[in-house]
């Protein structure tokens, strides 16, 4: 297991609490939903005992789909603690949480396009049975933003497997993404200090230096991870190199590569050129002044012993 500095065991340290706290907010906004539904919950469950006819009619399905929402609010909350426990600092792990950060990214992009789409079909309905006129040319707008959305998406389902991969291309995507994370999160940090300007300056840049925090630490995780990937390819060639160099071989030479049994047995190399005799036989003595002959029949097949 490789030792890390500490600036690396910090940093992925702040990232695993941002995205920790992210989730705690999640599920504390779920507790607060799930109380907000407790008192039509007791309201529905007279209702049914009042006339259970008019509770499925109107009631029902309203109640399955708050429950429904509730459900998927907490499963999102613990997926972001899973998503934590995997920025513990080792490499494998930071890779697979970027991923996850990744394929949520494409989730919610996902359903946003699929949200455009539906409101812009009901509206175009409710628009034709009022009267109005909204026109085809604002429903295939809204329709080509529906499906820039979905199609970067899929894009970004890629860009996941990218990264659970390793992949470098999908390290510098990740990169990216975590530099136009950082921009928006600047963007919603100078709108926070406008809107709460009203509140005491310390809690106010306390809060903006949490939420830039966040988008830095992001940033440079997604840099360190790209940079010892780069790394240990770069000492993966060149330990290739070094093993084929004892055998006096070049790895930018496949046939030299493939051709070092013969080389170990004193028998040449495949690539080597000898004479050519009069019966367009090849010979060559190999080690040269040895006596020892070898011939074949064209170039880059195997040579036999005389």
């Amino acid at each position: 297991m490789e030792e890390h500095s500490i600036f690396h065991k910090v940093n992925f340290l702040f990232v695993s609490i941002f995205v920790t706290l992210v989730g705690c907010s999640i599920l504390i906004g779920s507790i607060f939903y799930a109380l907000t539904l407790l008192q039509p919950f007791i309201l529905f469950i007279d209702l049914m005992f009042f006339s259970f006819e008019f509770f499925l009619r109107f009631f029902l399905l309203p109640l399955i789909l708050g429950i429904l929402f509730l459900y998927i609010l907490v499963k999102i909350a613990f997926f972001y603690f899973k998503t934590a426990r995997l920025f513990n600092g080792e490499l494998d792990e930071c890779w697979e949480g970027f991923s996850r950060l990744i394929y949520r990214d494409s989730a919610v992009i996902f359903l946003f396009g699929l949200f455009i789409m539906i409101v812009s079909a009901l509206f175009t309905g409710i628009s034709e049975e009022v009267g109005l006129q909204t026109g085809d040319n604002a429903l295939i707008e809204s329709f080509k933003y529906a499906f820039i959305c979905i199609g970067l998406s899929i894009f970004l389902l890629f860009v996941g497997n990218m990264v659970y991969d390793k992949n470098i291309i999908g390290g510098f995507i990740l990169i990216f993404r975590n530099l136009i994370r950082l921009i928006c999160l600047i963007i919603l940090t100078t709108m926070y200090a406008f809107i709460f300007s009203f509140l005491p300056a310390e809690s106010l840049i306390f809060i903006m230096i949490i939420i830039l925090l966040d988008g830095i630490t992001h940033l440079v995780s997604s840099c360190l991870l790209v940079y010892y990937e780069l790394r240990d390819n770069r000492n993966s060639n060149t330990n290739e190199e070094d093993y084929y160099s004892q055998f006096g071989l070049s790895t930018t030479n496949e046939y030299l590569r493939e051709d070092d049994i013969f080389i170990e047995n004193n028998i040449p190399s495949m690539t080597l050129r000898g004479e050519i005799d009069e019966d367009g036989f090849e010979w060559i003595e190999y080690p040269a002044e040895s006596e020892n002959w070898f011939w074949r029949e064209q170039y880059l097949e195997n040579w036999r012993k005389y």
